[in-house]
């Protein structure tokens, strides 16, 4: 499917707008999922599981943020392609369409990384992984499966891939169409949304 401009709220729910297929816009992609999601799930967990919602008790976890980050990342790039992205690929791609696709792929993603990613979280708040509990590990779920494949699906999937194609692979393009002189300032313009209408390029079809 060819790229353009903007892309609707619906396409990406529909599972129309994909994530990119290309290795650097894959990459590029799911660094601002997990940025995102990281952002949105860390915050979630917070609000969830503390007793003290003051000012100072949030600043003082605030350095969960880049830490589980980091963490989100390496998991995702390391363990979980290999692994969910193949066989989304391999077998929900090839198998399902549309809607059900989407909803199916989404939910083999956060049903892997909130998992893993909830034993990190207690780990990193809680002093170790010798301080983690199974009772401590069960409380986060369902409800942190619940709420991240919500975010996911509803929120931060669309909002990445209209990031994403609106203005990132717009600047993308722009700055390997052009001679190298006028590289960067051609990408920058089209980050700035004014050379995005010249810009082409493909979309993934998988999420």
């Amino acid at each position: 499917m060819k790229h353009t401009q903007q892309i609707r709220y619906r396409d990406c729910i529909t599972g129309k707008a994909g994530a990119p297929r290309d290795k650097a816009g894959k990459t590029v992609f799911q660094i601002m999922m997990v940025f995102f999601m990281v952002a949105v799930m860390v915050t979630f967990n917070w609000n969830l599981h503390t007793d003290d919602h003051s000012p100072l008790h949030f600043a003082l976890s605030l350095y969960e943020y880049p830490v589980m980050f980091a963490i989100a990342l390496t998991v995702r790039l390391l363990i979980a392609n290999p692994i969910v992205g193949r066989f989304a690929d391999n077998v929900l791609a090839k198998r399902l369409d549309g809607v059900v696709r989407s909803v199916a792929i989404t939910l083999a993603n956060v049903l892997f990384m909130a998992s893993i990613m909830g034993v990190f979280g207690l780990a990193v708040t809680g002093g170790g992984f010798e301080n983690i509990t199974w009772e401590a590990y069960s409380s986060l779920f369902p409800a942190t499966w619940i709420a991240a494949f919500c975010f996911n699906f509803f929120v931060v999937g669309p909002l990445v891939k209209m990031l994403y194609y609106g203005f990132v692979a717009p600047a993308v393009a722009a700055y390997e169409n052009e001679s190298e002189k006028k590289r960067v300032s051609a990408a920058m313009r089209a980050l700035a949304g004014k050379g995005a209408l010249a810009a082409r390029g493909e979309r993934g079809e998988n999420a």
